[in-house]
């Protein structure tokens, strides 16, 4: 069971969702488009997402387009790519830039980039924005030398950590840096790292190119050390909630320079990391290793020809893969295009394709759609006479459209594994950094930049999948799905893979597995004329039925003093559960305490695979207790599929 906290009208609500049971995957439509924006001067991009609403929001510079000096610029889009508002940032006289953009759980965004504008050389400026991009606060973040930002993540307590370099607090080279911030931008902790024990060697330079939570409360960094000889290594370190090193960490060699640029979440619990390796002979290729989840090599891959071919961003993909955003020289015309090579989980290369004209073409940042298709945000100097941002929504397989013509092509680089060294015992440092942080000066403008549609779909295909988390062996499992089509004419097609080499053309197939095991499953939707839509997910198939016990708060009502609450025990799983216990309890915080108040003990006989039981109470709750809690079969006499969806909280009116 997974709970969710959301805020409406000011009251907190708790959202139940159960692993165990049926649910369909979201409908998701796969439209595609490719579009051109920018002013009268030069824009580039670093950082693009997906948004709640299903728009995309972009950040990164503009300079000359509206006036002054180069100044951080962000760009809200509707699904279907129209901009829905535009804001640039400036904070002084000088030239700022970066621009990575990352929403946060009420709507709204962090914008972190860099700025002169204290006269120290760049600092790290950290913008807090409401849902239209208006300012609810900003600072700088600094010392007396130059600090930069190339990382943001929000944290769950509502602010944010991010990582750069800085070359203050008494370090000469770059040093890498991170810091945590509160929701209000108080500094938490902020710490530089660097080899060595009392102070970095001279010459090397270390940079925090990714600070990524790992999931247990800490956080692991990326950060690219180039020594003085020139040569790159790749460090991974983990960090806990205050920034301090733990754990083991990893200085990776791959024999060669290389530029790490990113790094995400693998869905076995390891790591991606994707960015630029020198190569005897080809210059610069596309870098992606893959990390276990202690840090340590698992393989290496480059990938390119003879021409420049580089990867700057990069992310997980839900089927344990990775795809990966950056430039080769297209050997078609010789330019440089916008380069996404879908990798799977052993980095084989699944799928590659170029975007681009004549001109040069860059991919700077990539992000995942809710249908399994990405968005991908580069600078493109081949569709107007200055630079501009080029912005492609992109299908599953990286498909925009027929209208496109020559702006998509398939690509052919070639893959080779690399070699690894992987260092431990080496000397690594953390020193705590004194920042100052000053509230400085700022100008926001709206903006009117142009923007140029290249091509779009009309056909669109929108599609969902019902498939039940769990099954057993030899009898068949139910797979469900509906499709909508938008402008589009002809018949539907579906497309069913289960896993173990079974397949389907029928809309609502009941397959069943002959063994044991997870197996991932796939839906692919097609329509005349329109991109596939694609679902996916797994199952899991047990040797014999087992019940999975969980519940949710169907009605919570209260009057006066009394609450009045029904909650509903379910069975989501296959087997029948036999006697087991269900306790209520009022609660002051969302946990169970010593303060906690049992209000009911309801012994239950049994429950059928799909059945449930509504246990009903009226009870006045004491002082303070604000929280009900059901635990059904807290003393675990029911051997369940999933043991950790016992525990069910509500808020209470």
């Amino acid at each position: 069971m997974m709970l969710f906290r959301t805020r409406t009208s000011g009251r907190l609500f708790l959202v139940t969702m159960f692993a165990g049971a049926a649910f369909p995957a979201v409908s998701q439509a796969s439209h595609q488009w490719a579009r051109v924006i920018g002013g009268s001067g030069n824009e580039a991009p670093y950082s693009v997402q997906q948004t709640s609403d299903g728009g995309y929001i972009l950040a990164g510079y503009t300079s000359g387009s509206f006036g002054g000096d180069q100044n951080v610029w962000l760009v809200k889009l509707d699904s279907l790519g129209n901009i829905s508002w535009q804001r640039t940032f400036a904070g002084g006289s000088g030239s700022e830039s970066g621009g990575l953009v990352r929403q946060t759980a009420d709507g709204g965004y962090y914008l972190a980039c860099y700025t002169p504008a204290l006269g120290n050389g760049d600092e790290a400026w950290i913008l807090r924005l409401d849902s239209v991009g208006s300012v609810s606060w900003q600072k700088t973040y600094g010392g007396t030398s130059t600090e930069s930002i190339f990382s943001l993540e929000p944290t769950s307590d509502g602010g944010c950590v991010f990582g750069g370099y800085t070359r203050s607090f008494g370090s000469v080279d770059n040093n890498a840096w991170a810091a945590k911030l509160s929701s209000s931008g108080t500094v938490g902790w902020a710490k530089r790292r660097y080899i060595g024990s009392g102070q970095q060697p001279s010459g090397y330079q270390l940079q925090t190119r990714t600070i990524a939570p790992d999931g247990s409360g800490g956080y692991a960094t990326l950060v690219e050390v180039q020594s003085p000889g020139g040569g790159g290594s790749v460090l991974f370190q983990p960090l806990d909630s205050n920034g301090v090193i733990s754990g083991t960490k990893h200085l990776i060699s791959l024999g060669t320079s290389a530029r790490p640029r990113a790094m995400d979440r693998s869905g076995d619990g390891g790591w991606f990391i994707s960015g630029i390796v020198s190569v005897s002979g080809n210059g610069d290729d596309g870098l992606l290793m893959k990390l276990n989840s202690t840090g340590s090599p698992v393989w290496q891959k480059h990938l390119g020809g003879q021409g420049t071919s580089y990867f700057l961003d990069g992310r997980s993909t839900p089927d344990g893969g990775y795809v990966a955003v950056g430039e080769t020289e297209s050997p078609s015309d010789g330019s440089s295009d916008v380069w996404v090579v879908k990798f799977n989980s052993s980095g084989g290369v699944e799928w590659q394709k170029t975007y681009g004209g004549a001109g040069t073409d860059v991919g700077r940042a990539i992000g995942r759609t809710s249908d399994g298709g990405y968005i991908v945000v580069g600078d493109s100097g081949s569709f107007g006479g200055a630079e501009e941002v080029l912005v492609l929504r992109l299908s599953p397989t990286g498909e925009i459209d027929t209208s496109c013509g020559g702006l998509v092509e398939t690509a052919a680089q070639p893959s080779a594994d690399l070699s690894a060294s992987d260092s431990t015992s080496f000397t690594s440092s953390v020193s705590d950094t004194a920042v100052t942080v000053v509230t400085p000066t700022y100008v926001m403008n709206n903006t009117n930049g142009a923007d140029t549609t290249l091509c779009t779909s009309s056909c669109q295909v929108s599609c969902s999948a019902t498939v039940p988390a769990s099954g057993v062996v030899g009898i068949a499992a139910n797979f469900s799905s509906s499709a909508t089509l938008v402008d589009c004419g002809g018949a539907v097609a579906y497309s069913w893979a289960f896993g173990d080499g079974g397949t389907s053309s029928e809309q609502n197939p009941a397959y069943a597995y002959a063994a044991p095991g997870t197996y991932p499953w796939t839906l692919n939707v097609t329509a005349p004329g329109a991109n596939a839509c694609s679902q996916s997910g797994s199952i899991t198939i047990s040797s014999t039925a087992v019940p999975d016990l969980t519940g949710a708060w169907t009605s919570v009502k209260k009057k006066k003093s009394k609450v009045n609450a029904t909650f509903s025990c379910q069975n989501i799983d296959l087997g029948e559960a036999a006697s087991f216990t269900v306790k209520l309890y009022f609660s002051r915080k969302s946990t169970l305490s010593k303060k906690s108040k049992l209000i009911k003990t309801q012994i239950v006989s049994s429950l059928a695979a799909g059945g449930v039981l509504p246990i009903a109470f009226k009870a006045t709750p004491p002082n303070k207790h604000k929280y009900l809690i059901a635990v059904v079969d807290p003393d675990g006499a029911v051997a369940e599929a999933n043991e950790g969806n016992n525990t069910i909280v509500r808020a209470m009116p």
